[in-house]
């Protein structure tokens, strides 16, 4: 566990509004990293600063810790993944955590972050003292919009339009048979580069045969890889055919 000791910089002082916004105030940025097999996970945490602050960060086995000591601070956290599906990235809006309390993130699934990300805060004996969804930060490098996924003949075709494409785009889809409320099949396509043009465009996903009753469950994601891995992600569900 990383132990970071604070002071404030008197060269720049806050101003009381930006106290609650790290991203504002600019303070105490710790880089964490996480290498599992073939891939990378990473968490950049911007926390508020406090004379005589000090904070405790780690990340391990996919969840983020960080133990605060001084006066109340908040928290901004960027997460990022390479190497687990389509790399991508989210940025949470401030969290806060008080004197002496235990902050936990954890994303729901790393290789999609953007489904969601959950957090707990524990007093310094370990209770609980509030949990719940973490409000994540739209990206304003990439964008997409009318995302749209059809089935047929062993092929889905997703299509949609670029609106804000980035410096290094990287465009994937990922397509799931679902049956019975389980993953039984999973299939990719992508397009990079200049392969990414604004405006429309069409990606076919070869899945082969869904079973009779299956569905088809499409996520889309637009990353800016010159973007520090900024992502927009879309969803779709289809039937098959």
């Amino acid at each position: 566990m990383l132990d970071v000791s604070r002071a404030v910089d008197d060269r720049h002082p806050a101003a009381a509004e930006d106290l609650l916004d790290p991203v504002a105030a600019g303070y105490c940025p710790y880089d964490l990293a996480e290498r599992l097999s073939g891939a990378t996970r990473s968490a950049e945490v911007t926390t508020t600063a406090g004379k005589g602050g000090k904070d405790q960060v780690e990340l391990e086995r996919g969840t983020l810790r960080l133990v605060h000591s001084g006066p109340a601070a908040t928290a901004t956290l960027k997460l990022a993944t390479v190497g687990e599906g389509l790399p991508g990235s989210v940025t949470t809006a401030p969290l806060r955590v008080g004197r002496n309390q235990r902050l936990e993130v954890t994303p729901r699934l790393w290789s999609a972050l953007a489904d969601g990300v959950r957090y707990t805060v524990k007093d310094r004996r370990g209770r609980i003292v509030r949990s719940g969804n973490v409000r994540l930060r739209s990206s304003a490098a990439v964008s997409l919009a009318r995302i749209r996924a059809r089935s047929g003949k062993g092929v889905v075709t997703v299509t949609g339009r670029v609106t804000k494409r980035g410096q290094s785009p990287l465009l994937g889809a990922v397509a799931e048979v679902v049956r019975g409320g389980r993953v039984v099949r999973r299939a990719a396509a992508s397009l990079r580069g200049a392969e990414v043009r604004a405006g429309a465009f069409s990606l076919p996903v070869r899945v082969g045969r869904v079973p009779r009753g299956a569905k088809l469950r499409v996520k889309v994601t637009l990353v800016d890889e010159a973007a520090g891995l900024a992502a927009v992600p879309r969803t779709a569900t289809v039937r098959g055919r």
